[in-house]
């Protein structure tokens, strides 16, 4: 069954995290994804660009506690396919008005994708609460911080999330910043990593930048 979006949500107050899934073969793929599980992840993003992306959503979506997306979708049809094996949102490359209408379609939160905070008011409209700010790789991580204080400043009101090359110890300064959570991937494997089969690696990784990710957490703030 498809998690709700106050699902996500409380697992993202509890650990500001999701953990996407990038590999050449989906059994690859379901090796990471296990490894992060086990390190204490909750919140997975499937990457399109997986073959047989959906399969995987429908391989994850029945563990407990284990909520999944997918991560910029290749096209409609895909939206289409991992929403029917219980897809609970879709994290967008762009604000492409052919992917927001799918989404809806499928019943699925749509998070459109922004590289920057001018982006924000063309891909924050209607019922748009969530955005997925994407750092570019030429700005780097602080060119990508001071886009996110700049929303923050500006639409205090929408839930980011950041990704592209967030490290695990940094993810307090991207919540600090303004981040409603932070998508992890150069944080938990990488693609040597991925092919030696490293699970217990690609675990141990995943288990540390969780525990640093729950420190960030809107429930130990509240505990604090």
């Amino acid at each position: 069954m498809r998690a709700t979006t106050q699902q996500l949500e409380r697992a993202l107050d509890h650990a500001p995290a999701i953990a996407i899934l990038q590999a050449e073969r989906p059994d690859l793929a379901m090796k990471v994804a296990a490894a992060c599980i086990a390190g204490g992840f909750r919140v997975l993003g499937v990457h399109g660009s997986i073959p047989d992306a959906d399969d995987l959503v429908g391989a994850l979506t029945p563990r407990p506690d284990t909520i999944v997306g997918l991560v910029c979708p290749e096209d409609p049809t895909q939206i289409r396919a991992t929403a029917e094996m219980g897809a609970a949102f879709v994290l967008g490359a762009d604000a492409d008005s052919t992917v927001a209408a799918a989404c809806e379609a499928a019943g699925v939160l749509w998070i459109p994708g922004i590289r920057n905070a001018d982006d924000a008011q063309a891909a924050s409209t209607g019922d748009t609460m969530w955005l997925h700010l994407q750092c570019p790789p030429e700005s780097g991580p602080a060119g990508g911080l001071e886009q996110l204080r700049r929303l923050g400043e500006e639409r205090p009101e929408l839930g980011v999330i950041a990704s592209g090359g967030i490290s695990g110890d940094r993810i307090g300064d991207w919540i600090s910043a303004g981040a409603r959570a932070v998508g992890l991937r150069e944080a938990l494997y990488s693609p040597t990593l991925v092919a030696e089969g490293a699970s217990v690696t690609i675990r141990n990784h995943a288990a540390a930048v969780h525990r640093e990710a729950t420190r960030h957490s809107r429930i130990a703030k509240r505990l604090s």
